[in-house]
């Protein structure tokens, strides 16, 4: 297990842009960060989201940023949310994408799985990026797309051309993806 900065240090040569405290199990919200709050998880979140503000390589229009882990229930949909939303509180274009085509763990959080998303996209049966984008949803400034509807085949669609294609699309409008 990892429960110190230092054991992540010990082993890995690669730069951390944060350290996100535990909250209380009495805590239930969904986004945590909120604009003047100073407890110290806003306050983790204000500075992750500068430490990223200042790795982004400002020579491209936009930057991607995938969050995984072996383990379910790390914690991923809990920090691209409120990443997302502290990069939305200072005004930046931010969409938070849910790939999980088998789990959906954001689309379960905010959203219901009939709503359209990536598995009805990326299978042909639409066509329309705006049919699956939503907005404000997680919060405000924050735009989404959604897992969509369980496929039978999630591994080949996430191998599809049609990703790519909508992955560049992004790349024109958005300054930060955040991919869970």
């Amino acid at each position: 297990k990892i429960r110190y900065r230092k054991d992540v240090e010990n082993y890995v040569d690669i730069p951390i842009l944060g350290e996100i405290p535990s909250r209380e199990k009495t805590d239930t919200r969904k986004i945590v960060i909120e604009e003047g709050r100073r407890d110290s998880i806003s306050e983790a979140f204000r500075i992750l989201r500068s430490n990223v503000e200042f790795t982004r390589n400002t020579d491209q229009k936009s930057t991607s940023y995938l969050f995984l882990s072996l383990m379910e229930g790390s914690g991923k949909t809990f920090l691209t949310t409120n990443l997302a939303a502290s990069l939305a509180m200072v005004n930046k274009k931010v969409i938070l994408l849910d790939l999980d085509l088998r789990k959906g763990t954001l689309t379960h959080e905010f959203y219901s799985r009939k709503k359209p998303g990536f598995s009805n996209y990326l299978s042909g049966k639409l066509n329309d990026i705006e049919e699956i984008i939503s907005h404000d949803v997680i919060a405000k400034g924050v735009d989404s797309i959604l897992s969509g509807p369980l496929p039978p085949n999630p591994a080949e669609l996430l191998s599809s051309n049609r990703l790519e294609t909508i992955m560049n699309v992004l790349r024109e409008r958005y300054e930060y993806i955040l991919i869970d």
